[in-house]
């Protein structure tokens, strides 16, 4: 199967998740925008998507709106740059700030994001949308973590990372998945996810990757500069779909698989996805 271009001209192409009335949309960073793509056609779903106001001395280029995703409610959560926050779009059109901070210092740059079981909110904050891309301590947090968001609380998880990426579930909800695309801290980790809390960390498999998903069988997806490698259940790598740019994220909609690259986004037909 080929890779079907669906979208070009963007900036940053990131965060991309199919919404429940029937369309894709997806996060242009640089841009500051989410983008809609329904029937051919391309729109803008919501400006100034991860900056409301005026820039400051922690920002970079970055500061649109990254990882995005839907609940069963169909409210979108948004890793927003620039606003160095976790915001909330409800069904009725109100965007809202659910988190910004931690220990009384801005967060870095909230990454990418997956939803718990219980509606728990977990996501990566590192400096990729700071000024330099590295953690600015006397401003931000001093480390880049992975943080729980969950009724009002946000949690420190893990911070073990400099660049923590790419984060999601098995479809069981009894492993978390983290990603880095920094080579001097190689390797996809997995976690236990036990009560709310991450256990048991392991290298799952030797890569690394940009955002990730896994889909109903274990395979696990991984956004890399070469494109999307999938992995099996048991760590091995079982096909690769080459892109012409860097893969940043994917999402499914069966039977189709759509990948964000820095300009342009793909349509991948892919019949046996297990969803």
């Amino acid at each position: 199967m080929e890779l079907k271009i669906i979208a070009s001209d963007i900036a940053f192409g990131e965060g991309p998740v199919w919404h429940q009335d029937g369309f894709l949309i997806f996060s242009d960073v640089s841009n500051n925008q989410i983008i809609k793509l329904q029937d051919g056609r391309k729109e803008v779903f919501l400006e100034k998507s991860g900056l409301r106001g005026e820039t400051n001395d922690l920002h970079n280029e970055q500061i649109g709106a990254n990882g995005l995703g839907i609940d069963k409610d169909g409210n979108l959560y948004m890793c927003q740059h620039g606003s160095h926050a976790i915001a909330r779009l409800n069904r009725d059109g109100h965007l809202e700030t659910l988190v910004d901070s931690y220990n009384g210092k801005r967060l870095n740059s909230p990454n990418d994001l997956c939803i718990g079981p219980d509606g728990e909110l977990l996501f990566t904050d590192p400096p990729y949308g700071l000024k330099g891309q590295e953690l600015l301590p006397e401003q931000a947090q001093p480390h880049a973590g992975i943080y729980k968001w969950h009724n009002g609380i946000l949690e420190l998880m893990y911070s073990k990372l400099n660049f923590p990426n790419g984060i999601c579930f098995s479809p069981d909800f009894k492993y978390l998945f983290l990603a880095t695309n920094n080579e001097n801290e190689r390797g996809i980790r997995r976690f236990e996810y036990v009560d709310g809390q991450l256990l048991n960390e392991e290298i799952f498999v030797d890569e690394n990757a940009d955002g990730i998903k896994m889909d109903k069988k274990g395979n696990l997806y991984l956004a890399t500069m070469q494109g999307i490698k999938v992995i099996s259940a048991e760590g091995e790598m079982i096909r690769k779909i080459e892109t012409p740019a860097m893969a940043t994220n994917l999402c499914f909609h069966e039977p189709y698989m759509y990948i964000t690259t820095e300009n342009v986004v793909y349509e991948y037909y892919l019949p046996n996805l297990a969803l």
